[in-house]
């Protein structure tokens, strides 16, 4: 049996190709950065355990529901976020709960593709960290200037910080392991 590449692999493997060509590798900036996701070998497995890396596929499922789950909420249940999280009707003039939905979403799809890649290619585990850490301090400073918030909305906003400081190191030592083993 052949193993054949899929088409946006081969795609992005020419496009990467050409980058580095032109010496866009060597000099840093994007390029740098995206050429060891984009050329990685289908074939090769990451040499983590196989209960961390059973681990790590378990808790990107479960960052997936989480962030769709409040995606949608933020989307399609604003009257409902408000309610569990302010104990207050929805006022959202600017509209800024959808566009924190939008990371969300966002958030869900960096996710999603680093779930099946990530064994073969470690460095996806480092955009999930990338995208967890930029909004690292979002929450605490929405609880420190959010004019109501139940007690629910205070204990869940409370732990996300050091939620996403846990998961990203654990992610970021799997991503060290990976790489110093193969």
């Amino acid at each position: 049996c052949v193993h054949r590449r899929p088409l946006y692999t081969t795609a992005l493997s020419d496009a990467t190709a050409a980058i580095a060509a032109t010496g866009a590798t060597s000099r840093g900036g994007i390029a740098h950065i995206l050429h060891p996701v984009m050329t990685a070998s289908p074939a090769g497995r990451t040499p983590v355990s196989g209960r961390r890396a059973r681990f790590v596929d378990t808790l990107l499922i479960a960052l997936i529901v989480f962030d769709l789950v409040v995606a949608v909420g933020a989307f399609l249940f604003p009257q409902l976020w408000y309610r569990i999280l302010h104990d207050a009707e929805h006022v959202d003039p600017a509209g800024l709960l959808r566009r924190t939905g939008a990371i969300w979403v966002a958030f869900t799809v960096v996710q999603v593709l680093a779930l099946p890649r990530w064994r073969t290619t470690p460095h996806w585990l480092l955009l999930v960290c990338g995208i967890r850490l930029s909004e690292l301090f979002a929450d605490w400073t929405w609880l420190a200037f959010a004019e109501q918030v139940t007690p629910f909305g205070t204990a869940a906003l409370l732990f996300t910080l050091p939620a996403n400081l846990l998961i990203c190191w654990f992610l970021f030592a799997t991503y060290r392991r990976a790489v110093r083993e193969r």
